[in-house]
């Protein structure tokens, strides 16, 4: 018999043999035997290695990133590290408006002694001094704030130049106006910053004066003064870690819109100044905005600390701890 008709012949005769089903019974139980110690052997491996970080790190922080390549950035968990590609992330401020262009001016109508046209450019003065003041870039990297200190009434001048010769707190604090950071500690990064705020009018309190009303969020993305700083502390990841400020500031300012009572027609007068500085460390009274990076952010107690977006409820405290970044 050729070779191939001598195998087909011994595979019909295996298949006829009444013991091959308790061999084959017999076989598989020995393989599922040697699955199953495998896999026990790999769970106390895995385990065995599990304790053995644990004795010797400890706990893995909330805010230390592991496997992040696995992750889009989108998808990072809030507490992990921001990153210069993506500083906005987990922050509603992403979606808000850059620049000026953040804060709503109303159309403009008469009050009492004072026609449209003056108070539309009580509206428009008002909303140059929030920009001078928080959005100018040699202002936000340390600089004098010539142009909002122009648009001032000549006393709001004295005292806000005050500040910026001698800053120390209460009165004596530009940030109450001003926004500033270190130039030696962050840098504003280019595009980085978003804002979300309106403008309202009413009367003044006589005849020929309008108030206006501000209230506006700015949020700041920040990075260290020198690039390349803080790289990310993320493996795998290029780039800089970033850190976030927030800036809330409700505002009320006094315009004579006409001559009279020797007061400057135009200028503008806070007499009303209220602001929030969230992720911002308050211990150093120099005038400028200290924003904190991950490692450096003091964690609020369960359940306490302001919502720095939240524009809904009462404005905290200035220095109160934000409940997120």
């Amino acid at each position: 018999m050729s070779e191939p008709d001598d195998f087909v012949a011994r595979l019909r005769a295996e298949r006829t043999d009444p013991e091959r089903a308790g061999r084959l019974a017999a076989d598989r139980r020995t393989r599922r035997r040697k699955t199953v110690w495998v896999s026990v052997g790999a769970v106390a491996v895995v385990a065995a290695l599990g304790g053995w970080l644990y004795g010797s790190v400890g706990k893995r922080p909330a805010d230390e990133p592991f496997a992040a390549p696995l992750l889009e950035e989108a998808q990072w968990p809030a507490p992990w590290p921001l990153t210069t590609r993506m500083p906005y992330r987990n922050s509603p401020a992403r979606g808000w408006l850059t620049g000026e262009g953040g804060i709503d001016v109303p159309a403009a109508g008469a009050v009492p002694g004072v026609p449209a046209e003056r108070v539309r450019d009580a509206l428009w003065r008002t909303r140059e001094l929030l920009t001078a003041a928080n959005l100018d870039p040699g202002v936000l990297a340390g600089g004098r704030p010539e142009r909002a200190l122009a648009l001032l009434d000549p006393p709001s001048r004295a005292r806000l130049a005050a500040a910026l010769r001698a800053p120390g707190e209460g009165d004596a604090d530009p940030a109450r106006l001003v926004t500033r950071f270190d130039p030696a500690e962050v840098r504003v990064l280019t595009g980085g910053t978003r804002v979300l705020g309106a403008l309202s009018y009413g009367p003044g309190r006589s005849s020929g004066e309008v108030l206006v009303r501000a209230d506006v969020t700015f949020v700041y993305a920040l990075a260290a003064a020198t690039p390349g700083g803080r790289p990310a502390p993320i493996p795998g990841v290029e780039a800089e870690e970033a850190a976030r400020a927030i800036v809330r500031r409700r505002l009320v300012v006094a315009v004579r819109a006409v001559p009279g009572a020797g007061k400057t027609p135009g200028a503008l007068v806070p007499v009303e100044q209220h602001h929030y500085l969230g992720n911002h460390d308050c211990g150093k009274a120099d005038g400028f905005v200290h924003p904190y990076f991950a490692k450096q952010a003091p964690t609020p107690s369960a359940g306490a600390g302001a919502d720095p977006y939240d524009r809904t409820g009462p404005l905290p405290a200035p220095c109160a701890p934000a409940a997120r970044r």
